[in-house]
């Protein structure tokens, strides 16, 4: 159904499906019903193979485990730890890259941003915040 698709926005309608249906598209902005830790997880993990993705955003309307997030991505890179502030936000290294993956939970706003970024970037972030 989504093969072949670079951009992907869907407006105001929900979509029932899982959010690895998404890998291989470039940008995307979509409402899901549901997001589980095991199922951000193993998105995670294949993404981080592609290395090619622009800007992917997932609403949901049910997040599952969120206190496992912890447990899984680790301590939080920037933003608050317990999760139940403004955002938490975790980078994950890309093997035999410069480039790390963002991942953004926006726990208040039901969203979850995942894009990939340099760790030039992110350095020049933190000497701003500085």
């Amino acid at each position: 159904m989504l093969e072949n698709l670079e951009d992907l926005e869907i407006g105001k309608f929900i979509v029932n499906r899982k959010i690895q249906e998404f890998l291989g598209i470039r940008d995307v902005d979509v409402t899901v019903i549901q997001i589980t830790v095991e199922d951000l997880m193993e998105f995670v993990n294949k993404l981080v193979e592609l290395e090619n993705l622009g800007f992917l955003s997932f609403h949901y309307q049910n997040f599952v485990g969120d206190q496992q997030i912890l447990n899984r991505l680790g301590p939080v890179n920037h933003g608050n730890l317990n999760l139940t502030g403004e955002f938490a936000r975790w980078m994950v290294q890309v093997p035999n890259s410069t480039k790390l993956l963002e991942i953004s939970h926006y726990s208040q706003r039901k969203k979850i941003d995942l894009r990939f970024v340099t760790i030039e970037s992110v350095l020049e972030r933190m000497r701003v915040m500085n």
